[in-house]
């Protein structure tokens, strides 16, 4: 899709998927992803809406980070807004993804609107900061971090 060329020994791919019914009974999309700007996240007809995650239509990954950056940029809008009334930052479009390579190996793609993906060689390292980075997270969304 990004114009990539790689060598592969087993290709996993992700069918075409579609969004929720409820985003096309509401009225606020097609095919069941909310129409959403890139930039504000916010759905282009009501905006007082924002969006995040799953169900954008904005052309990038719907992967957990996807929707941790997109809610940093909304936390930040939303709260400038009310306190000053005006936008304090906008979405780039930023994700950032490991990628299991083998069973001890792996790598990390980041990429962003404007940067396409551009996974680097993997490694038995990045294998184990995924599996820390894995443990870092559930703990601080328990609250032990």
């Amino acid at each position: 899709m990004e114009g990539v060329t790689l060598e592969y020994d087993l290709l996993v791919t992700i069918p075409p998927h579609s969004g929720m019914d409820v985003v096309d009974d509401s009225k606020l999309g097609k095919g069941g992803w909310a129409t959403t700007d890139p930039a504000t996240l916010q759905h282009t007809e009501h905006s007082d809406i924002f969006v995040i995650g799953d169900t954008t239509n904005i052309p990038i990954s719907k992967a957990g980070s996807t929707a941790h950056f997109e809610s940093e940029a909304v936390i930040a809008n939303i709260t400038s807004l009310i306190k000053e009334g005006c936008w304090s930052r906008y979405y780039d479009g930023k994700v950032f993804c490991f990628v299991e390579t083998g069973m001890d190996s792996g790598a990390y793609v980041w990429f962003n609107y404007t940067t396409p993906p551009n996974p680097g060689p993997p490694s038995q390292m990045i294998h184990r900061l995924k599996l820390a980075y894995n443990c870092l997270y559930w703990l601080s969304a328990k609250g032990l971090l």
